[in-house]
């Protein structure tokens, strides 16, 4: 019996070191943000800043373009915190906070509002916040626009005013972004083994203690 407390005490204490380790890591993104990508020089396989001045908001003279081997950050798919720090060719850097939940409907409702801050400016970039659409974009790459197949992010928007059919009003925008972004997913919490092990340890000793509790068979 006292062989049978201790180590209840010691599943005990288990667990609950488990539980405040986890807490502890609460905050950590699903994701971790590796890079941002250009693939080819066409929209939506890259990464680029550019004026919303047409095509509701996707077309309009590049004014930046992202350097790959440059980016780090985070993401969490479940909060929607979004972190993210890169450069551009041109020798400047732009930060990006704000929140990012995917996937949607489709029915053109916001999904993102990104802050972007520049760190010259110049081109008319200063700080801008850009809005991410729930839209299907069909564009023929994947992932599709404003999703994400959990290897990457494929994102596109605008300042200004959204319309009902995925676009925003061209009248009402400033800068739009194309945004390729590898993910590598975070490492589950260490303390999740920990966790496991202690809630093993006492299920089996509750379990050792109800059988032990039953009466003996009576011989025939």
């Amino acid at each position: 019996m006292r062989r049978l407390g201790v180590s209840l005490v010691l599943a005990s204490t288990v667990w609950l070191v488990a539980i405040w380790a986890l807490h502890g890591q609460a905050f950590a993104a699903k994701y971790y943000i590796t890079d941002v990508e250009n693939l080819t020089a066409q929209g939506f396989r890259t990464s680029v800043f550019h004026k919303a001045t047409s095509n509701g908001g996707k077309s309009g003279k590049v004014l930046e373009v992202a350097k790959p081997g440059t980016a780090s950050g985070t993401w969490d798919d479940v909060t929607g915190a979004f972190k993210l720090d890169f450069g551009l060719k041109s020798g400047k850097t732009v930060s990006a906070n704000g929140n990012l939940l995917l996937p949607g409907n489709n029915d053109a409702a916001v999904v993102g509002n990104i802050t972007f801050s520049f760190s010259e400016a110049v081109n008319g970039l200063t700080t801008h916040a850009i809005k991410f659409l729930d839209w299907s974009y069909n564009v023929g790459v994947a992932p599709q626009p404003n999703s994400s197949n959990g290897l990457a992010i494929a994102l596109w928007g605008a300042s200004g005013t959204p319309t009902s059919n995925g676009n925003f009003d061209t009248s009402t925008t400033g800068l739009g972004a194309d945004l390729r972004i590898a993910l590598a997913a975070a490492p589950l919490p260490a303390a999740l083994p920990l966790l496991a092990s202690g809630m093993l340890i006492l299920g089996w000793f509750g379990w050792r203690r109800k059988r032990n509790s039953l009466p003996a068979a009576s011989a025939a």
